[in-house]
């Protein structure tokens, strides 16, 4: 525009926010949000030679604990899909104010049950905590922080964070209870991950129980030690790990902002600097640019 300072200047400007980089989308309000827990309880302990849910921790089953924390969260229903043992479990474990399904395709594997979790949820829960029976160190302020993290978000899918290290709990926004629904076999949920890339949050949390699981006598040593509180947490997460943790391309909670800004016009390069004072990630492109030439 004539005689304004950015007359013949030719730039573009592109900020993005960690939080707020969907212009595409509008932000929804969920705060009234309607939050289920689907807990997956009907696999065989195949690896463990018994029924891991009901091995004793401290005063408590496995999943028993599980439970007690799921009951500690700001949840509106819990359901419990059992398979495997489910009278046994059902005997053995305070199922009241419980919703539970049985999975009786269980040998299908993680699939099956999920299936089955999801379709028991009411049909008015917005979103779904899925929660394994085998991490029974995951705090209720934990869950309450992916629920809090979800009702002030566009997410779809919402995943812990301890130390750079993706864990379990996950939790699924409706629209993509479809999709997890449809997996087969023994897969999870990570199996949606890359087609939601950009629905996708990661929050970091401070619970190395959300990376605890028990698939081995190995795994329940080391929960016992951890219950003791004579774990090495290096040891700990390096167990974890072994089938990989990272999920490289999604957002986290806390990231560092970014801009990006084409053009090395004054103005551009102003903009750049100030960037920069401000603690953003600055990014410019331009061709014709030598490295000389930045702020």
């Amino acid at each position: 525009m004539p005689g304004t300072p950015f007359s013949g200047t030719k730039f573009l400007l592109l900020c993005r926010l960690a939080g707020a980089d969907y212009p595409d989308r509008e932000m929804r309000a969920k705060r009234d949000s309607r939050i289920g827990a689907v807990i997956l309880a009907a696999g065989m302990s195949s690896r463990m030679g018994e029924a891991k849910q009901l091995l004793r921790l401290g005063g408590n089953t496995v999943l028993g604990q599980v439970v007690e924390n799921v009951r500690g969260a700001e949840v509106d229903e819990i359901v419990l899909v059992l398979g495997h043992a489910a009278e046994t479990i059902k005997e053995s474990v305070d199922i009241e104010g419980l919703k539970v399904a049985i999975n009786e395709d269980y040998r299908q594997g993680m699939g099956s049950s999920l299936r089955v979790g999801l379709s028991a949820l009411d049909a008015g829960v917005d979103a779904a905590l899925i929660v394994l029976a085998d991490q029974p160190f995951v705090r209720p302020a934990t869950l309450n922080q992916l629920v809090d993290q979800y009702q002030q978000s566009d997410a779809q899918i919402l995943i812990p964070m301890y130390k750079g290290f993706r864990g379990n709990p996950v939790l699924l926004d409706r629209s993509v209870f479809g999709e997890v629904m449809a997996l087969k076999g023994d897969i999870g949920c990570r199996a949606i991950f890359g087609n939601h890339t950009e629905g996708i949050v990661k929050v970091p949390v401070e619970d190395i129980g959300i990376l605890l699981d028990l698939d081995s006598k190995e795994d329940f040593e080391r929960l016992q030690n951890f219950s003791q509180g004579t774990a090495d947490e290096a040891a700990l997460i390096e167990a974890a790990n072994r089938g990989g943790r990272e999920i490289p391309g999604v957002r986290e909670i806390g990231q560092e902002r970014e801009l990006i800004i084409v053009g090395s016009e004054p103005v551009p390069m102003a903009l750049a600097k100030l960037g920069r004072l401000l603690r953003f990630s600055v990014t410019v492109v331009d061709p014709l640019l030598k490295i000389s030439d930045l702020p």
